[in-house]
Order: structure tokens, then C-alpha cells, then sequence
């Protein structure tokens, strides 16, 4: 293939992104994520100034996207294209090394576009961890070991399940490697591991925000997730036809990944590591929640098995049913991904054509109710007054350009927040917090008590319901 059609090909996955990355607004964990860098950017240290659930790579992209492109929806999006763009780049060239057919190398670009960020368009820890995980890979092909062992430390900050997965990822390439001194090449990992481990913990030591890191993960993570189950969800649906085919539709990189370890066992176990990265990334992004938001981003790996499975298959007629598959899974892809509601909640992205203008926005939306949001905070708190989310919702911060006075942006009546809630409720009395906004599906708890009896409830629009201190 000539180096003008890869030019265009270039230039259509550009216009894809660019599409898909514009447009939509998520108030949760887009939002959790862009105002924990906004604090960074006030000069807040994560974990020790606020607490953050996850580890912290991604926090810092969007800051990074603020000093290029201003502090804005829009300045991270532009980031998130940037970062599609690599991947994509990156999947070309492990493409290369598994297939030599240059159609065939573009299926798991097709497939990431469709799945990935045409999906989870916005920075985002299990975007990061397959962009990050994708580099490691490569950096394996290309013999250069440092850099994968620092890149597995960098994947474990960008979600930490799936970075201590890439380590089997890296152990089972030298395993069944060709490699002539393996023991040099199992150091040199080693070394990109320890380095980099070590220059986090220093930056967490001298910045007396090691001690917070650890009592986060064990709050937000084992305590939350682990031994709490707050977000624990069923994997089988059901023995009707649409569960029976839902369920193995969320099966299909597991089931796709062990068939080609078992082709790639008889013919090029050096290659195994592959769907291997795609198995262990399935397994530990599936559990414990399995819905269609967290399936997405591991279907968009699902292209490197597929094409695995086509090179190294006996019966060569399955391809005349695998190749339809295969263009049948982009198809729907990019169906979902505009007809189906955006991230699951809102509305489809092919409805989000109003552009909000506001200066923190800047994005397509479906309609104008943020920016209507936006301009009812400013008009009734000044810019210095923080105003207090009592729900998952911390874009509002962000867009409005008001400071959350507690330490939390996730806010959920879930078990877990016991031990903080006196504390949230003294950081409102000590910041003396006059407006209050909640879901109009108001749930009780403990903190609701609190401001139904501090608080009269004065409107109730755009999607929520503010509140006014007595």
C-alpha cells in the first residue's frame, strides 16, 4: 500500500476522531477527572489536598491539556484526539509485526475507532491503560525492554489492575521470546520497572502525599470495590435469546483471546504475549462491573486477536466468514456509538449538534441546558464562593467555575463514606456554603438530612435542585 493511500487513511481517522471527540458532555467521570486537574492546576497535591479514586495519570493529562490549550472541555478533548491518534499509530505497528497483508493490518485500527474513543471519548483511566499497555507492547517487538518495563509503572498509573497485569504480559514474552540472553532482557525490564516505581514513590514522599495515596487506594479500592461490592454487577443475564446472546457478546474478546493462544500454541508461541494482553486486560476491565460502558473499551483491543486468529488459522475458507465478522463488528461499532445514548445515560452523539460556548465548555452537547446550568451558579454566587454537588456530578464545579470546599468530588450514599461525613459537613459549615445543588431524584443519607435542615430548596431546572442556606 502506498504511502499516499496510508495519507488519507491518516486523514479519515483524523475527521473520525475528530467527530466523536467533540461532541457530548458527561457530568460524571469526565468531570471527576477534569476538576481533580483543576485542582492540581490551584496547586492542590492529590491525595494529600483532595482525595482521588484512582491513580493519577490521568488527572495529569487534563492538566497538561490546560496549560496548552486552556482550561476547557474542549483543551482536553484535544488532548484525547491526540492521544487516539497515537494509538492508533502504535496498533498500526504491532499490525506489522503480526501480518504482512496491508488490509489486514488496518481491521484492528478500524476496530479500536469503533470501540474506543468513539465510545469513551474524553481522558479516561482504562483509555490511558490501552494506549499505555499498547506502547509496552510495542517496545517488546522493537527489543527495547527499558522502556516497556517503564511503561508497565506508567500503565499502573494509569489504572493499576491492568499495569500489574502487563507485567504477566512481559514475563510471558520472555517466556517463549526467541531471545538469545533473556536474563539480560528480563534486567533491563526489571530496571524500567524500579526506575520508574521509584520516581513516584519519591514524588508521593516529597510531596507528603504517600501516606494519603495508600489510605485512597484502600478506601476507594479494596474497601469500595473489593470488600464492599458497591459496584458489583451480575456477568450472566439471563437463558432468553437476547441474554443468552448479550452475555456472549461481552464474552467475545475472552473467547477470541484463548482461541488464538490455543493457534498461536502450535504454530508461533513468541507471539503469545498478545492475547495474552488482551485476556488479561478482559478479565481484570469486566470485573466487577460488567456493563456496556466498561465492555467498550476492551472491545476496541479486539482487532489483534481477530487478526491473529486470521493469520495463523489451518481452514483457510473460516476467513470468508471471519473477515464479514469482522466488518460487521466495526459496523456496529460505530452504530452504537452514535445511535445508542452516550455513555449509556445520555443522549445519542449524533443529537449532540448545539455548540455550548461558554468559556470552560466549549464542546457539542444536545442542548443547552449545561450552559443554562452554568450561567444560573454565576448569577447567584460570586466567583469566589464555593458552592457544594451532593451527587456524582463534579463537572458542575469545573464549568461553573465554583470550588468544591470538601475534599470530595465523588459523592455517593454508599457505606464507605461514613467515616467522612462529619468531615464534609464541617468543611460546609467552615466555608459557609450558601448554595447547595442535588439531583432532582433526591436520595437520603446522611449528608441530605444534614441539608434539608440547613438549606431551603429555592428551584428545581436544569436537571437539578439548588438549594439556599437559611
Amino acid at each position: 500500500m502506498s504511502k499516499k493511500i496510508y495519507f488519507y487513511f491518516g486523514l479519515l481517522f483524523f475527521i473520525i476522531l475528530f467527530y466523536f471527540h467533540t461532541r457530548g458532555i458527561y457530568y460524571s467521570d469526565d468531570g471527576y477527572i477534569l476538576n481533580s486537574a483543576l485542582r492540581v492546576a490551584h496547586g492542590q497535591i492529590p491525595y494529600r489536598n483532595f482525595h482521588f479514586a484512582y491513580t493519577p495519570l490521568s488527572m495529569y493529562v487534563d492538566r497538561l491539556s490546560f496549560l496548552f490549550f486552556g482550561t476547557s472541555i474542549l483543551a482536553s478533548r484535544i488532548v484525547a484526539l491526540v492521544v487516539s491518534l497515537i494509538t492508533c499509530f502504535v496498533l498500526f505497528k504491532i499490525s506489522k509485526h503480526i501480518s504482512k497483508t496491508s488490509i489486514v493490518q488496518l481491521f484492528p485500527l478500524f476496530l479500536f475507532l469503533a470501540w474506543g474513543p468513539s465510545h469513551s471519548n474524553f481522558i479516561f483511566p482504562t483509555t490511558l491503560a490501552i494506549f499505555t499497555g499498547l506502547i509496552t507492547i510495542l517496545f517488546l517487538f522493537e527489543k527495547k525492554y527499558f522502556w516497556s518495563g517503564f511503561f508497565t509503572v506508567i500503565t499502573i498509573l494509569s489504572k493499576q489492575n491492568f499495569g500489574i497485569g502487563l507485567i504477566l504480559v512481559d514475563i510471558c514474552y520472555l517466556i517463549f521470546s526467541k531471545e538469545k540472553n533473556k536474563i539480560s532482557s528480563f534486567t533491563s525490564i526489571l530496571k524500567g520497572i524500579i526506575i520508574s516505581t521509584g520516581l513516584y514513590i519519591l514524588y508521593l514522599l516529597t510531596t507528603n502525599s504517600f501516606i494519603p495515596f495508600i489510605q485512597d487506594f484502600k478506601t476507594y479500592t479494596l474497601d469500595r470495590i473489593v470488600t464492599g461490592g458497591t459496584l458489583s454487577t451480575s456477568f450472566f443475564y439471563g437463558f432468553s435469546t437476547v441474554e443468552l446472546g448479550k452475555t456472549f457478546f461481552y464474552l467475545l474478546p475472552f473467547l477470541l483471546s484463548l482461541y488464538s493462544i490455543y493457534l498461536l500454541w502450535k504454530k508461533r508461541k513468541e507471539l503469545i504475549f498478545l492475547p495474552l494482553f488482551v485476556l488479561i486486560y478482559y478479565i481484570l476491565g469486566i470485573r466487577p462491573t460488567t456493563d456496556y460502558i466498561h465492555l467498550t473499551p476492551l472491545l476496541s483491543l479486539i482487532g489483534i486477536p481477530l487478526v491473529l486468529i486470521l493469520e495463523n488459522i489451518t481452514y483457510r475458507t473460516f476467513n470468508f466468514f471471519l473477515v464479514p465478522f469482522i466488518f460487521l463488528l466495526v459496523g456496529v461499532g460505530f452504530y452504537t456509538a452514535l445511535f445508542k445514548n452516550y455513555y449509556r445515560w445520555n443522549p445519542p452523539l449524533w443529537q449532540n449538534t448545539v455548540f455550548l460556548d461558554s468559556p470552560r465548555e466549549q464542546i457539542f452537547a444536545f442542548d443547552k441546558v449545561p450552559q443554562g446550568l452554568v450561567e444560573y451558579i454565576q448569577s447567584h454566587t460570586k466567583t469566589n464562593e464555593p458552592i457544594f454537588v451532593n451527587y456524582y456530578a463534579p463537572m458542575i464545579y469545573f464549568v461553573s467555575a465554583r470550588v468544591n470546599p470538601t475534599k470530595f468530588d465523588l459523592v455517593e450514599p454508599s457505606a464507605f463514606y461514613k467515616p467522612y461525613r462529619g468531615e464534609i459537613i464541617s468543611s460546609l459549615e467552615k466555608n459557609n456554603v450558601k448554595l447547595v445543588i442535588t439531583s432532582t431524584n433526591y436520595r437520603d443519607s446522611y449528608i441530605s438530612d444534614y441539608i434539608q435542615k440547613n438549606y431551603n430548596p429555592i428551584e428545581e431546572g436544569y436537571g437539578v435542585k439548588f438549594w439556599e442556606k437559611r
